[in-house]
Parts: structure tokens; C-alpha cells; sequence
């Protein structure tokens, strides 16, 4: 396990995976952002509606996963951002600070993903395939050189407290 990051196996079958990635619905492009010249930055791709195969995946990565989520961002009250995601080929995705990712494909693809570190080092050649996922800390990017990916997104934030 890295600092940046840990990719993890999944306990889930072919078919649960298969079923998130069918019948994306709610296609609508990912926000991206003007930079102070007017330009557009940050990944370009495609958010979909977030539904049960979704969510059914979702438990189970919080089944197999629990210790290691908990370990990685404590005992708080969380809020938890749910989004499914495509994403184009060489564009990446970064963690917001104070948050932390899970990132699980769907595609049904076999591919290598690259990882941006938080202090700016790439490591290159992570595996993405099915029964497969990464959790990503703060200012961590992932992102593919060769082709689109599709994947659950869920980013776990703690939940500020109201004054």
C-alpha cells in the first residue's frame, strides 16, 4: 500500500460488475472549470445517473472494505458523494483536498491506469480490470494514456461541523 493510494481486489461476481456498467442513464458532461485565462480545465468525460447496480456494488465495497475505509478516514460523520463516471482517455481525475476516493471499474476492460501522486510523482502501469478498485487519498489523480474508463466514483469527505 502506498501513501497515495491502495488497489484492492473485490469479492463480488462478473455479473454484479456487468450490470453496473449496462444501461448508463442521465449522460451529462463532467464539470469542468475556467482557469484565470478563460480556459477550460479539469477532466473531460461523462457523469451518469447514480441506480441500484450502483449502489448494490457500492455495499460491497463497504463489506470487503470497512477496516481499511475506517483506518483511512477515521470515525466521523462522513458525507459521501456518489457519481458514476467516464472518463476520457488522457485526461485524470483528482481527489479534492480533504476528501478521499474510491474508484471501482466498471467498463469490463482490461487496461493500465496511472497514478499522480499528491507530491507530483506518477507511478504507471496499475492494473484496471474487473473485481478491481483503487481508494485514492486527498490530491490523488488517476486517469488512462490509451482509452476511455468507466467506473463508481465515490468520494467520502468528513462532514464539517455546523457553528
Amino acid at each position: 500500500m502506498s501513501d497515495s493510494f491502495e488497489r484492492f481486489e473485490l469479492s463480488t461476481t462478473a455479473e454484479s460488475i456487468e450490470a453496473a456498467g449496462r444501461n448508463l442513464t442521465g449522460r451529462r458532461p463532467l464539470p469542468r472549470k475556467n482557469d484565470e485565462s478563460g480556459t477550460k480545465v479539469g477532466a473531460k468525460g461523462f457523469q451518469y445517473d447514480w441506480r441500484q447496480p450502483h449502489q448494490l456494488l457500492w455495499n460491497q465495497v463497504v463489506k470487503d472494505r470497512a477496516d481499511q475505509l475506517k483506518a483511512w478516514i477515521g470515525n466521523p460523520p462522513l458525507k459521501l458523494v456518489k457519481s458514476v463516471v467516464t472518463l476520457e482517455a488522457e485526461y485524470s481525475l483528482r481527489t479534492p483536498v480533504g476528501t478521499m476516493s474510491v474508484v471501482v471499474p466498471i467498463d469490463g476492460q482490461t487496461t493500465e491506469v496511472a497514478i499522480l501522486t499528491a507530491g507530483g510523482d506518477v507511478i504507471e502501469g496499475e492494473g484496471w480490470c474487473p473485481n478491481s478498485g483503487y481508494q485514492l487519498r486527498e490530491d490523488v489523480a488517476i486517469g488512462a494514456a490509451k482509452h476511455d474508463i468507466t467506473f463508481i466514483l465515490v468520494q467520502v469527505a468528513k462532514k464539517q461541523a455546523a457553528t
